[in-house]
């Protein structure tokens, strides 16, 4: 099913890394975006598939969540082709493929 929800992910901070997490998907010491944890949460084949990235502020508005350089990397590892994310303009949603 193309629609199908297959996973989610949010960012980690030191205190609550599991050990489980192979330490190549830390950007930062002790910490891991929230587009790897979702890829590693998934446990299952993700080529051609869409990611969805969102982030919000503690007003629940919509803030620039295009995934960084070594999440951009592991996205086209695994073989996601559509990445889409949120801005801060005016609420909008960007697309970006693979």
């Amino acid at each position: 099913n193309k629609k199908q929800y297959i996973s989610s992910g949010h960012n980690y901070g030191c205190r609550s890394l599991s050990k489980s997490h192979n330490p190549i998907y830390r950007k930062f010491l002790h910490s891991i975006h929230a587009e790897i944890d979702a890829i590693i949460r998934a446990h299952t084949n993700l080529k051609g598939a869409s990611i969805l990235v969102i982030r919000l502020n503690r007003k629940g508005e919509f803030r620039l969540s295009k995934p960084c350089e070594r999440c951009m990397a592991y996205i086209e590892h695994v073989g996601i082709r559509n990445i889409f994310y949120t801005t801060s303009v005016s609420s909008t949603i960007e697309r970006l493929t693979i």
